[in-house]
């Protein structure tokens, strides 16, 4: 299977590109590891940030799918 460009151009110099896949599993892990991160202000607040965004985006979906469910299932 070719990868989409922007993974594959994500594989270069500072950082790493790995496909995992299983069979009930597809997965792309990336890495990036530029040397200027540890001199980046506030870096664990902004980590935590962005997985806070995401686990939030993830919460709604989830909601969404379930009220969907039920709904195709005959609840309201």
């Amino acid at each position: 299977m070719k990868l989409p460009a922007w993974v594959a151009r994500h594989g270069t110099k500072r950082s790493a590109a790995a496909v995992i896949t299983t069979f009930t599993r597809f997965r792309i892990n990336l890495t990036n590891a530029v040397k200027y991160v540890t001199n980046v202000e506030s870096y664990d607040r902004h980590i935590q940030s962005a997985i806070n965004i995401q686990g939030k985006k993830m919460q709604r979906r989830a909601e969404f799918l379930l009220t969907r469910a039920l709904r195709n299932a005959g609840w309201k």
